[in-house]
């Protein structure tokens, strides 16, 4: 009977605990302890794919552009990854590899070829890739116009009209006061 009394006991206990303020912060603890674990996991793959899987270089991708890719992209993506430097190429094809890895995409595995057997894989693939150098041009244009911009600005304050000068204080002058007339209402 004891044992019966204390299990309806804790039962109590544990459903009002359940609906209390109490439920939320444990909620709360469980998302951060989720969150910093998973972090970990992302950070720790990074580490790993970094030190030991092989990068896409950037002539290896745009061999792949010109080659067995370019069927599937637009011309002026393939124009625009041919008139790339070596240095502009390598730069591209690392922070594409990022945002593919990001997206759940390996573009070592586009490149060599692992997705001629998933054509809708691979052509959803190739989309991101044309959507993701557009916003890749757009944004380096946007740098270097800033950049630009600055230096322009630079320039001009250099030759250009000094800052205004600091005009005295009112209080110093001893100007009269001038005296209003408040307009009567008609």
């Amino acid at each position: 009977m004891e044992l019966i009394l204390l299990l309806v006991l804790f039962g109590v206990i544990g459903y009002l605990l359940a609906g209390s303020d109490f439920r939320d912060r444990v909620d709360r603890t469980a998302d951060r302890v989720s969150a910093r674990s998973s972090s970990w996991w992302v950070r720790s793959k990074a580490w790993w794919r970094s030190r030991f899987s092989p990068g896409v270089s950037g002539s290896e991708f745009r061999a792949w552009v010109a080659g067995s890719g370019s069927d599937s992209l637009p011309d002026e993506f393939r124009e625009w990854c041919a008139g790339l430097s070596k240095q502009e190429a390598q730069e591209f094809a690392s922070s594409l590899a990022n945002y593919a890895d990001g997206l759940g995409y390996n573009l070592a595995q586009l490149v060599a070829g692992g997705l001629e057997q998933k054509p809708v894989m691979k052509q959803v693939f190739v989309e991101a890739i044309v959507v993701y150098s557009d916003a890749y041009r757009k944004a380096k244009t946007t740098r270097q116009q800033e950049a630009e911009s600055t230096t322009q600005d630079e320039n001009t304050d250099e030759d250009g009209p000094q800052p205004a000068q600091k005009s005295a204080s009112r209080r110093k002058r001893k100007v009269p006061a001038e005296t209003t007339e408040a307009a009567s209402p008609a």
